[in-house]
């Protein structure tokens, strides 16, 4: 895994000495750009989705979590959990526009997790070896990394809804 910051883009390949914040009323806990006057939130990504996610974050796609499989699961899936940052009306008409506007790489559906987000899900076979597993993965990965190359950057003003975008 590696780790990747939403502020100022910094990846860090292994776990640094992050200051982490704890909420009581969140499943999970915030940890921080270790670089001087960041301080943006520190997120843990899958490596084969490195690239991706944070060219996904770049263009404006606030992503959440993320996993491109695992080989010791035969069949699983791969997905990208996207979130916005507010719940009001025309950040939900952005996203209704979106799920209609982009082609999905192969294999990929929305899945709705709640009002303030959605996931893209590809579930993999279940009858494949494990090198062809592998093979998946890694192919998935690089179709991924393609579909994030050819999204539209909106985080252009054009596109901006009530977003703080960096």
């Amino acid at each position: 895994m590696g780790y990747f910051c939403l502020e100022c883009g910094e990846i860090y390949r292994k776990e640094t000495s992050f200051l982490e914040t704890h909420y009581e009323d969140r499943f999970k806990s915030f940890k921080y750009c270790p670089r001087t006057k960041c301080n943006g939130e520190v997120i843990e990504v899958d490596d084969m989705f490195l690239p991706a996610i944070r060219l996904l974050n770049q263009k404006g796609y606030n992503t959440e979590y993320c996993c491109s499989g695992h080989t010791e699961e035969n069949g699983g899936n791969s997905y990208i959990s996207f979130s916005f940052e507010n719940d009001d009306e025309q950040e939900i008409n952005l996203q209704k526009e979106l799920e209609n506007l982009l082609p999905l790489p192969n294999g990929y559906k929305f899945d709705m997790i709640d009002i303030k987000g959605y996931c893209i899900r590809r579930n993999y076979s279940t009858d494949l070896s494990t090198a062809e597993f592998h093979k998946e993965i890694l192919k998935n990965a690089l179709a991924t990394l393609i579909w994030a190359e050819n999204l539209p950057d909106i985080s252009e003003e054009k596109y901006l809804v009530n977003r703080n975008v960096p």
